[in-house]
């Protein structure tokens, strides 16, 4: 039980060493010209927020939407919107392609623009509902931010129906060419590692000493805290191949990472997961017990991905780190040496995650007991700490 009570504390500990730190206040710019100080209530947007939810100094809860705000600074990572009306290319969405020139999509917006590139030439970002990324260029002195646009529509080549893509913004780019360092642009993509790289050399070269690259929050890695249930199986035989079932139903605590594969549109993750498990085996002649944790890595892939929610499938490979095993004849003890594989399936809405996980356990229990077959049930119900 003081197991119990030192994961618990742990989990605690981090939370409130993470939480706790000083924080910067938030500003506000309003359409009005007028600047507030606060704080914002929400930040779990996935790049950007349609609109903000906004505390002031005086605890006034406040809303905003683009068309009230010339836009707002986040204190501590000194991420900057700004909001602009800009004509938006919603030619492809998700897997929806275009097949002709006459269904292209543009459509003039007010929208929060993140600032990625600060300069003489300015790189602005935006992403919308359904997960694609839209990119600006805003020269010094120009009024509105012209997007960068690359398209894929399907075109006839030697009388087959091909998928081609038309990379206009190589062409816009050529704009930066009175820099004598930036004469070609087809090594440039259109993603945030390419662009930026591209903007900030232009910068550079013309001369440019205020130029900086605005430092968003990190969306490479996610801490979870986990606390749950779990339902453990487990068949065994002794020396007569006599049945045994152990069935139980016993506490899950534990805390996770996931990591983001670049280049995925956030679809796809690398969780790595460490949770506590006690079993106690109600069999009546051989009682048993046994505490582990389960280490478990795998990928994760996203069936629904919007700003606010995703619907996630998860599999993976774990392996169990005895704490202790024995069963009440304590002649009968051997360690742990458990593995197998595991799939689950999970729901997050903002900060909170609900997941169910199934995992197989292969492998011996004791010396005179194998496992014939073992699987565990788990429902998790997870707070993401970073």
């Amino acid at each position: 039980m003081k197991k119990h009570y030192f994961l618990i504390a742990l989990i605690l500990y981090c939370h409130y060493h993470l939480f706790a730190q000083s924080v910067s206040l938030d500003t506000l710019v309003l359409a009005s010209g007028e600047t507030k100080i606060g704080t914002l209530k929400e930040k779990e947007w996935m790049k950007n927020p349609s609109k903000i939810k906004f505390i002031t100094t005086e605890s006034k809860p406040l809303e905003y939407f683009p068309t009230q705000l010339k836009g707002f600074k986040v204190g501590e990572s000194g991420e900057q919107y700004e909001t602009h009306t800009v004509s938006m290319d919603l030619s492809m969405l998700g897997n929806s392609y275009t097949s002709n020139a006459e269904s292209i999509i543009v459509k003039d917006t007010t929208v929060f623009l993140s600032v990625l590139v600060e300069g003489q030439a300015r790189l602005l970002y935006y992403m919308d509902n359904r997960r694609k990324e839209h990119f600006y260029l805003q020269l010094k002195g120009e009024a509105k931010p012209e997007e960068l646009i690359e398209r894929k529509e399907y075109i006839l080549r030697n009388g087959q129906r091909v998928l081609a893509t038309s990379k206009d913004y190589l062409a816009q780019l050529s704009v930066l060419k009175n820099c004598n360092e930036l004469n070609d642009f087809s090594g440039v993509s259109l993603t945030k590692s390419s662009l930026i790289k591209t903007l900030v050399k232009y910068n550079q070269c013309v001369g440019d000493a205020t130029v900086k690259v605005v430092r968003e929050d990190n969306e490479v890695f996610e801490v979870w805290a986990q606390l749950g249930v779990g339902m453990g199986f487990q068949r065994q035989y002794d020396y007569k191949k006599t049945p045994l079932d152990f069935n139980n139903i016993h506490p899950v605590i534990g805390i996770g990472l996931d990591m983001v594969i670049p280049r995925t549109k956030n679809k796809f993750r690398v969780t790595v997961d460490a949770n506590y498990h006690s079993f106690d085996g109600n069999n009546i002649s051989y009682p048993s017990e046994s505490k582990y944790i389960n280490l478990t890595l795998g990928p994760k892939y996203d069936l629904l991905n919007n700003k606010k929610t995703r619907l996630y499938v998860t599999a993976g490979y774990g392996i169990y780190v005895k704490l202790s095993n024995a069963q009440k004849d304590n002649s009968w003890v051997r360690p742990i040496d458990l593995s197998g594989e595991y799939g689950g399936l999970g729901f997050v809405h903002k900060r909170v995650a609900v997941e169910l996980k199934y995992e197989n356990v292969n492998n011996a229990f004791n010396w005179l007991y194998s496992t014939q077959s073992a699987y565990n049930f788990s429902l998790l119900l997870k707070y993401r700490l970073l």
